[in-house]
């Protein structure tokens, strides 16, 4: 790290770590991936930026398909807890992410589960700025339709359609849930009424959901048990990035460095299955400049048994990976 004084500009967005999220409310959709294209992702992102010092594997370890989670997330009040920064007031953002579980090793050490986030589209382009910028989260700036009553969510971004030097980048939908003519598969999770369980830490909820939703969507549960005990935060491991615009030798890159965040539920969340009488899909469209389906190895439209609705205050930091 350099010495000299770090500039702030005026009409700078980004405001000092930890940030406070109040009421953050979240539905999340657990699917199925292919664990080969996870693997790809993990090697691409984690695995070789890092010259092998930081391992990401798909979790959880058995059968060829692994857990990814969709998140449509309302962010009505994001603020600094530093002591100056938290003086200047706050902003709101509503999210829609990927991420899918990995078990992280550094130089060797096992240091258990973690979230790696892949996409990521943001409302606002302050959190856009800050996001990207202290900590590392792939966002991109979109347009998000928000119909929480019905559990339905889209988002438009720029895009390529294809590659062609003579058409521009145009705004188009990228991702979409939408209601299915499939019948959700929520019996088993309606059967462990969470609200029976109230007296529960949020250790045992998280547990308890998490075991319901694997089960439901017919994923082996291999270390479930001693990969989710004393879970009262999310940990999150990006690729964070600035490039340069001159080539040093393959791409061009200036800056590039494997780290790591975490979101400490700062009370015990409010979490509960979303009973629909049908499911939803995951519906992508592929363009030349994101495959998203690709990438996670799913069809164009993936089926979503199960909605979980979270409510929670959270608090995110920076970690050193």
């Amino acid at each position: 790290m350099s010495d000299a004084v770090f500039v702030r500009c005026d009409g700078d967005w980004c405001h000092r770590q930890p940030v406070l999220i109040d009421g953050a409310d979240l539905f999340v959709f657990p699917f199925r991936a292919s664990r080969s294209h996870v693997q790809k992702l993990c090697d691409e992102r984690i695995q070789v930026p890092s010259g092998g010092r930081v391992i990401a594997t798909p979790w959880p370890s058995a059968g060829d398909r692994c857990l990814a989670v969709l998140a449509c997330a309302s962010f009505p009040k994001i603020r600094s807890e530093d002591p100056e920064d938290a003086k200047k007031g706050f902003i709101s953002e509503r999210d829609v992410a990927v991420f899918v579980p990995v078990k992280l090793t550094v130089d060797g050490v096992d240091r258990g589960i973690h979230l790696l986030n892949p996409f990521l589209w943001v409302d606002n382009p302050a959190g856009v700025i800050m996001g990207r910028e202290i900590f590392g989260f792939p966002k991109i700036l979109g347009r998000i339709a928000w119909h929480a009553p019905d559990v339905v969510f889209s988002v438009e971004s720029l895009v390529f359609r294809e590659y062609d030097p003579n058409k521009p980048a145009t705004e188009e939908t990228v991702l979409a849930v939408k209601q299915s003519g499939t019948a959700g598969l929520m019996t088993k999770l309606l059967g462990k009424t969470l609200a029976e369980e109230v007296a529960d830490t949020t250790e045992n909820i998280t547990q308890n959901l998490i075991e319901s939703v694997l089960d439901t969507l017919g994923i082996e549960l291999g270390e479930l048990v001693t990969d989710v005990t004393g879970f009262d935060r999310l940990r999150l491991v990006f690729l964070k990035q600035f490039r340069s615009a001159a080539e040093t030798g393959g791409d061009p890159v200036c800056y590039q460095e494997v780290v790591g965040a975490q979101f400490e539920f700062r009370a015990a969340p409010d979490v509960h299955p979303v009973a629909t009488l049908f499911g939803r899909d995951l519906v992508v469209e592929p363009y030349a400049s994101l495959r998203l389906a690709d990438t996670l190895g799913i069809e164009t439209r993936q089926h979503l048994p199960v909605c979980v609705h979270v409510t929670v205050d959270l608090r995110l930091t920076g970690q050193e990976i």
